[in-house]
């Protein structure tokens, strides 16, 4: 039988490669360095050409800043403890992002990144539901409040105590929280307030823009959240909201009021507490063994916290924090230079963005409408041409055939209905639906004002950017766009 076309080709490969070795060997590259003696599964191979040397720090001209390779993290071993693997994970999210380039319909498809200015970038990543017993308590209104944003649509809102508003409904609500104190109306701004300070969801898909509206949960509407604000006034003197913003009355009503009286979330909060009151560096060092730290430069910097779900004595958040500190310590000039060099393999992305911590039991499924990232996808180069086809006598053996793991499951690929038509495709204007308002609750928050509140604005479902990249790993990725690097000069 007459060698086919495939076989003299991969004859040919195999006579170079063989070529190749000694050539490396005579030059002080052994196999273990070069890897060109063994055989290597489609993952190696990819995994061969991924990696590469990159600057361990950057400019980014957007923050005028240097900070640190987005990714760096696949410079460092593998992670094993549920703090390395929420870091690892935050990044996989932002390059899978990223990675999605500038079509708005795959971008939408995965409820953790959102489409801006003809780009996709990382947003809503963390699930708030993985906060129990961090942040708040099993059986708090906030657990509750989170329970209910999850659910994505109508549909999945309805019962359990959810109530599907939509953007309309909710932004109507949201101007509640404008209502002023003019002494005798303190019941009325305390319940606006308890309502406002969990009305903005946050997650995975969460988004009025994206979904028309929210779930939100019954003890907004059910007089609830009034009961409470009366309860909390008993121990509240009401002159004490005399001229003060929605902003620093929700900050006082934040704690067990919202978030359970539980020990976990007690311990956060005494934290944070702790962490706050120290206003300028000298004060803040002495803490660092609680895990506060400085962030910004001396005169607009703040003593923090250590992120929520991370152990800042585990060695992979201490390397993560040292290697961004290093790069954020540096001037523009020498940004890049001062932090040397790391080998960088994105090909690792693939497995970090599924590696979740143990406590991530909910919101494993980012969104109904996620896809297979790129990474998980071949590409064009990879699929075999006719010619290319192996002949029966070039089958591989089993040892040779991918195992079922590696074999995508019916699930993961997106069937025909989840293509969106192009009237599904939102326009570029971004604008939000403008359904019919449905008729007000009567047991819902008042909106009687003393002083005309801010134009309405548009909500996003997160919180101010309020921290710098670095050391505060989850809300910097969270939310950031990944950066454009800037070529060393």
């Amino acid at each position: 039988m007459a060698p086919t076309r495939s076989a003299w080709r991969g004859s040919a490969a195999l006579l170079a490669i063989a070529a190749l070795v000694p050539a490396l060997a005579a030059t002080g590259v052994d196999e273990s360095q070069h890897g060109l003696g063994r055989r290597a599964g489609l993952g190696a191979r990819r995994s061969l050409l991924a990696a590469k040397e990159e600057d361990k720090c950057y400019v980014d001209d957007l923050l005028d800043m240097c900070l640190l390779n987005p990714n760096f993290v696949t410079s460092l071993p593998t992670p094993e403890t549920d703090t390395a693997k929420l870091i690892a994970y935050m990044d996989a999210v932002k390059y899978h992002c990223s990675s999605l380039g500038s079509s708005r319909r795959e971008c939408e498809k995965d409820g953790r990144c959102t489409y801006g200015s003809f780009e996709c970038t990382a947003n809503n990543v963390l699930d708030p539901r993985w906060l129990v017993n961090v942040r708040f308590c099993p059986g708090s209104l906030a657990e509750k409040a989170y329970q209910c944003q999850a659910n994505l649509d109508a549909a999945s809102c309805a019962g359990g105590g959810c109530t599907w508003k939509t953007a309309n409904e909710y932004l109507d609500i949201q101007d509640t929280m404008y209502l002023q104190y003019d002494g005798k109306n303190a019941v009325e701004v305390v319940t606006n307030n308890v309502i406002n300070a969990l009305l903005d969801g946050n997650g995975p898909g969460v988004s009025i823009d994206r979904n028309a509206g929210i779930c939100e949960p019954d003890w907004m509407w059910d007089g609830t959240a009034e009961t409470v604000a009366e309860e909390w006034l008993k121990t509240t003197p009401e002159d004490e909201l005399e001229g003060l913003s929605y902003f620093e009355i929700q900050q006082m009503l934040a704690g067990p009021l919202l978030y359970g009286n539980c020990e976990a979330a007690a311990a956060r909060l005494e934290l944070s507490t702790l962490c706050s009151d120290a206003f300028d560096r000298q004060d803040c060092a002495p803490l660092a063994d609680k895990g506060c730290y400085w962030s910004g430069d001396d005169l607009d910097g703040f003593c923090d916290a250590p992120p929520e779900l991370q152990d800042p004595t585990d060695s992979y958040y201490k390397s993560y924090n040292a290697a961004s500190d290093l790069c954020m310590a540096q001037s523009m000039d020498g940004c890049m230079r001062a932090g040397g060099k790391v080998t960088v393999d994105t090909s690792k992305f693939a497995a970090l963005l599924t590696d979740l911590p143990s406590y991530a039991t909910e919101g494993t499924t980012p969104s109904p409408m996620e896809s297979p990232s790129p990474e998980e996808t071949p590409s064009p180069e990879e699929t075999p041409s006719p010619e290319e086809t192996p002949s029966p006598e070039e089958t591989p053996s089993p040892e040779e055939t991918p195992s079922p793991e590696e074999t995508p499951s019916p699930e993961e690929t997106p069937s025909p209905e989840e293509t969106p038509s192009p009237e599904e495709i939102p326009s570029p204007e971004e604008s939000v639906p403008s359904p019919a308002p449905k008729p007000k609750p009567t047991s819902g928050p008042s909106k009687k004002r003393t002083a005309a509140p801010p134009p309405r604005r548009r909500s996003h479902s997160y919180p101010p950017f309020r921290r710098v990249p670095g050391s505060s790993l989850i809300y910097y990725v969270q939310y950031a766009a990944p950066p454009k690097m800037r070529k060393q000069e």
